[in-house]
């Protein structure tokens, strides 16, 4: 009974207490597990419009900053080269940004970012594409992943799907989709995302989808919601749209939303066509990638026994028991009793879970190399979160002092450093 009024109350501490992306744990997040210096997709508008658009995101850790004041500033270039069959540079394209942040704590994360859109004349005379990416203050220049239009995959009705997120954004007066902007992939979060799914083909009303994971269909639908328009992306307050307003009628976008529930990380089909039987369709693969998944929980046995701050070792065990490949679908399980929104795979108190344990670590490890999370500070900020109030003193002996404060659970943990190497021992809480 102890045991479960332990758990009670672990469980409401990480949906309520600091369960918010405010918190420093968000902004010190690690980096990508994607280990790269920026994230890139080519989109062409049409084959006889000439237009084609670079899109690109950078996150603020891949830049150096300099303190210039109060403010802290960062300047990169994008540069592409534009090559033709022959392999001869027929263009250079460039964009050049300036970044500035007020908090030092924003120049470290991973989930705060530049977007950016570089137009391209397009033709048929381009063979290949290769961009640049130059940090100005470091003066380091590095190679992004080389795009061969040749390779890139529309279909015989239907342009690649595009991802961008459900909310409708407003750019001078016009509504516009925000792209997704992480290189085609689809990112697993709690942030609601739709796909666009443009075909050439203005007077079919209606589309027919089929989604397909792990050799399972996970969807079968039609979809009639779409607007007419242009592959025309614009930079607009620093986010890269395309707008739903459109003079120009090059495609009709049907627009698929609330289908990523019951999709998790990995590549997924989807499959489209204008008739329900599919005879004539077009067939896609894309990816869900969780860009910023915390590190304890990307080794899925680590996480297994990770659960030792809130679980006893023998239901630990009994999970390690069974095959390593049955790890991630079994620790899903474990969490799903705690999910507060069943209807999806991504489990936001699992994530804030394993968030916690990356902050430990990373700030509470003392120079004995203590992991942070085995540390008395750590194994209560596991539980309980970030506290309301942290006060710093030092007491008679000079040995430092927190007393950490939590207002909702009405809790107060004093902890001192006794031996002066950053690992502090809970003495009241």
């Amino acid at each position: 009974m102890k045991k479960i009024s332990i758990f009670v109350l672990v469980f409401s501490t990480l949906i309520f207490s600091q369960f918010n992306r405010g918190n420093p744990r968000f902004q010190n997040s690690p980096t990508f597990l994607v280990n790269k210096i920026f994230y890139s997709e080519l989109y062409i508008s049409s084959q006889d419009s000439g237009k084609a658009f670079f899109t690109y995101k950078i996150p603020l850790n891949r830049l150096l900053f300099e303190k210039s004041q109060d403010k802290y500033k960062a300047k990169f270039r994008i540069s592409l080269e534009i090559f033709d069959n022959k392999n001869n540079i027929i263009q250079r394209e460039f964009d050049e940004k300036s970044v500035e942040v007020k908090s030092y704590e924003n120049t470290k994360s991973s989930l705060l970012y530049v977007d950016g859109v570089i137009p391209i004349a397009y033709s048929k005379d381009i063979s290949k594409i290769i961009p640049r990416f130059s940090d100005v203050f470091s003066e380091k220049e590095y190679k992004g992943k080389l795009i061969n239009i040749n390779k890139i995959k529309n279909g015989k009705l239907f342009l690649s799907p595009i991802v961008v997120k459900k909310k409708i954004n407003k750019c001078k007066d016009s509504d516009a989709y925000e792209l997704a902007n992480f290189g085609g992939d689809f990112p697993f979060s709690e942030n609601k995302y739709a796909i666009l799914l443009p075909t050439n083909n203005l007077e079919t009303d209606e589309l027919f989808i089929k989604i397909i994971s792990d050799g399972k269909t996970v969807l079968n639908k039609s979809i009639t919601k779409s607007f007419k328009g242009e592959i025309d992306l614009v930079l607009c307050n620093g986010k890269v749209l395309l707008k739903k307003e459109d003079t120009n009628e090059k495609y009709n976008f049907f627009i698929l939303d609330n289908f990523e529930n019951n999709l998790g990380e990995g590549r997924f089909k989807i499959k489209i066509s204008t008739t329900s039987d599919f005879l004539d369709s077009d067939t896609f693969l894309k990816k869900i990638t969780w860009f910023d998944k915390p590190f304890s929980l990307r080794d899925s046995e680590l996480a297994i026994k990770n659960l030792k701050f809130i679980e006893d070792n023998s239901v630990i065990d009994d999970i390690l028991d069974y095959e390593s490949f049955q790890y991630v679908k079994l620790l899903q399980k474990y969490w799903e009793k705690y999910d507060p929104s069943p209807k999806s795979v991504y489990n936001p108190i699992m994530e804030e879970y394993y968030q916690r344990i990356d902050y430990s670590i990373k700030h509470f490890t003392p120079i004995s190399r203590k992991s942070g999370a085995n540390t008395d500070r750590g194994k209560i900020y596991i539980k309980f979160g970030k506290p309301n109030n942290i006060k710093r003193t030092s007491n008679t002996y000079g040995q430092v002092t927190e007393i950490w404060n939590y207002k909702k659970v009405n809790k107060e943990f004093v902890f001192i450093d006794k031996y002066g190497i950053g690992d502090f021992s809970l003495i009241t809480g």
